[in-house]
């Protein structure tokens, strides 16, 4: 259950976020809103996706490892 504390901290944040998309949309419907954008969109956050995820295992297990960030930034130079 989400306290009404908690959603009006994060309320400001979803209303931008859906403003920014409504306006991206509404300038371009035939290329924001395209499964070619979304699957692009995907590919992009992939790497990072896999850094969240392996960077939570080690949230979880009690060791904070700053170097995660240096390291993705580093294997996505290309």
């Amino acid at each position: 259950m989400i306290r009404r504390r908690d959603l009006q901290a994060i309320l400001p944040a979803i209303i931008g976020l859906a403003i920014v998309g409504l306006t991206f949309a509404l300038l371009a419907p035939d290329t924001f809103l395209s499964v070619a954008n979304g699957r692009t969109v995907l590919a992009q956050y992939a790497g990072l996706a896999i850094a969240a995820v392996g960077m939570i295992f080690v949230i979880v297990s009690g060791g904070i490892d700053l170097s995660v960030g240096s390291t993705t930034a580093l294997a996505s130079v290309t």
